[in-house]
């Protein structure tokens, strides 16, 4: 052979390498759990056109419990199973690269092409090695059995002792050959009859796992090449260990989350009902009282009484809040229906609704526009309980006797823009974005001058959402707010 032709089976060889790497870091970075991952990894470390090992055996290591236990094996029992694999994989490999030439051309314009060439980069030999070897051998049963604490009682439990050994390997290591026969433990001597090595699987957090490899069939001895292969495939492995892991905690903490807010739903929903009776039969009490049915009032007595309905008003008020937005978090928005609506006639209706809080701040509400005004796709009731929201902070945070404008304007995209105007303090920059959240309030003093909990436009935010509008909002401190709905304006308009 010369020179040359053996440069270039070199380079033949580095790129399959290459091919391999880039394929295997495919697959690790779609792996979501230990087994798909160690799946990966055992898979390219037997392949015989690759790393080229006969066995891989996975032990994983708790160091918290104190405990090693058996995962899996993966490996090929004779030479004519090892000839018959390399030929399979040839001809698996030059199929791939066929398949992927064609679809190289048509995948920037073709999803479908695009899809099937992502397919075959990620799913290519290593899905082939573990279906056909698989998990369920006898191998692989004998590993899964064994399980051994990390301490011993005495000095002679042997892989105990063998293990603590491995603990703090930070590189691959091989045993047998010319280092010698590892004293293994009496159950690993007949899994691993030959040279072998052992390679880490650690990330920040610790050692994950620890991977036996031989290669039984052939004897060939581990190499210093064969080390280097292992640390690469010990470090994507480690990598994607480690993203795994911090996406169970992501879930973890999610579902977590998920409880806490149904149980503060759950809370808000009971107290809410519960609140609502006694507050039902206040109301009714004092209303008997002012219209005299349980015997005169002087005006002293009237006054007090007065507020007393006052204040029950804004508590009754703050108790269908938070029964809306338990109602709303529990089952959604229900019973949304798109259809054409006549915004002024629904902000005409939601009006009434609002005298108690327009007469105290004397506060007028002034619908502008010009012409026609359209009909929208929206829910009636929707938007009314939209227009209630906005139009009582609004009023709420009004100078007494300046009105708040309702101004409406037909984009040129055939929407319509309702923009709710007003001339108060107006929202600090910095707390725009968070205005919309639950219990939000921008002055959360003891001392705030407004009553509310802070649900009114976490509830807004929500319906605009269902009714499928858009919502913006606008401030500039002391001198007021402006809220704009959007909603696509309907085919036919009001008549």
């Amino acid at each position: 052979m010369t020179s040359l032709d053996a440069s270039a089976g070199r380079i033949g060889y580095l790129l399959n390498q290459v091919r391999w790497a880039t394929r295997i870091s495919a697959a690790l970075s779609t792996a979501q759990n230990r087994e798909d991952i160690y799946a990966v990894l055992v898979s390219g470390l037997v392949s015989p056109i690759a790393v080229g090992f006969q066995t891989a055996l996975v032990f994983d290591v708790d160091e918290t419990a104190g405990e090693i236990s058996g995962r899996f094996a993966i490996g090929i029992g004779s030479s004519e199973e090892l000839d018959e694999m390399r030929e399979d994989l040839r001809s698996e490999t030059e199929f791939i690269e066929r398949r992927k030439a064609e679809l190289q051309e048509r995948a920037a314009v073709d999803d479908d092409a695009a899809s099937e060439l992502r397919t075959l980069e990620l799913g290519s030999q290593w899905v082939t090695i573990f279906q056909r070897l698989g998990t369920d051998s006898e191998q692989s049963r004998a590993v899964q059995s064994l399980r051994w604490p990390l301490e011993s009682a005495g000095d002679c439990d042997a892989a105990p002792q063998f293990f603590r050994g491995l603990l703090g390997l930070r590189a691959p290591r091989a045993f047998g050959g010319n280092g010698g026969r590892a004293e293994l433990p009496p159950e690993l001597d007949s899994l691993l009859p030959g040279p072998f090595a052992v390679v880490p699987l650690r990330t920040n957090r610790g050692l994950r796992a620890l991977v036996f490899v031989d290669r039984r069939v052939t004897g060939e001895p581990i190499t210093s090449e064969d080390l280097d292969s292992l640390d690469w495939f010990a470090t994507q492995g480690a990598i994607a260990i480690q993203n795994a892991e911090l996406i169970a905690d992501l879930e973890t903490a999610y579902s977590e989350l998920k409880a806490v807010d149904q149980l503060k739903s759950n809370f808000l929903s009971i107290i809410s009902h519960e609140l609502r009776t006694p507050l039902t039969a206040i109301t009714g009490f004092v209303e008997l009282i002012l219209n005299k049915r349980a015997g005169d009032v002087n005006n002293s007595q009237r006054n007090l009484l007065k507020r007393v309905a006052k204040n029950t008003g804004h508590l009754n008020n703050m108790v269908n809040d938070l029964i809306e937005i338990a109602e709303i978090e529990a089952e959604g928005v229900t019973d949304i229906s798109l259809v054409p609506v006549d915004p002024l006639n629904t902000l005409f209706a939601t009006l009434p609704k609002l005298d108690y809080r327009r007469r105290d701040h004397k506060v007028d509400v002034q619908p502008i526009f010009d012409g026609e005004l359209p009909r929208i796709v929206c829910d009636e009731r929707s938007l009314e309980r939209i227009f209630f929201h906005l139009l009582d902070n609004a009023v709420k945070f009004s100078e007494e006797g300046v009105p708040v404008d309702v101004e409406f304007e037909e984009l040129d995209d055939s929407r319509l823009s309702i923009a709710i105007c007003d001339c108060g303090a107006g929202i600090p920059g910095d707390k725009l974005k968070k205005i919309f959240d639950q219990f939000y309030q921008v002055d959360n003093s003891l001392t705030r001058s407004h009553e509310g909990l802070g649900i009114g436009l976490a509830v807004t935010r929500m319906l605009v959402q269902a009714t499928r509008g858009e919502i913006r909002v606008e401030s500039t401190l002391g001198k007021g707010s402006r809220f704009t709905l959007i909603y696509p304006v309907a085919e036919s308009r009001a008549g």
